[in-house]
């Protein structure tokens, strides 16, 4: 045989393998993910924040979040409308939120709280899953 020749079936069976851990990899990753489902579901979880529960081998989390992304073509409509000051404690000055002082604004007034609440989008980020032995 030529040298190519091995060289080619030595990569034509890299390659089979290659495939073949892929798919092995997706599979595990869904079935990961199956698994963190069921573990909300006999848990549950907070709208947002975290829950834990120890069972006599493990300590289990579920940590829940909102992904908030703020419009940025409405920003300076807001920033006339509620103020600079509040608006600052609000957004940082990548106009990121500041959930800490969105929840505060919120306490103290739902007109301003509403008025930002308009350029921020909120969307449920994925509930993970954290388990640790407890031996």
């Amino acid at each position: 045989m030529e040298e190519k020749e091995l060289t080619l079936e030595a990569l034509d069976y890299c390659a089979s393998l290659l495939e073949e851990a892929r798919e092995k990899e997706t599979e595990a990753r869904e079935h990961r993910i199956s698994i963190e489902e069921r573990i909300v579901e006999l848990m549950g979880c907070e709208i947002e924040g975290t829950r834990s529960e120890t069972t006599p081998r493990f300590k289990v989390r579920t940590t829940s979040k909102f992904d908030r992304k703020v419009d940025q073509t409405k920003v300076s409509h807001v920033k006339r409308l509620v103020g600079e000051e509040t608006f600052n404690k609000v957004f940082r000055t990548k106009y990121e939120v500041d959930v800490k002082a969105l929840r505060s604004l919120r306490d103290e007034s739902q007109r301003k709280y509403a008025m930002v609440t308009n350029i921020i989008t909120t969307t449920p980020s994925k509930t993970s899953v954290v388990v640790e032995s407890v031996h």
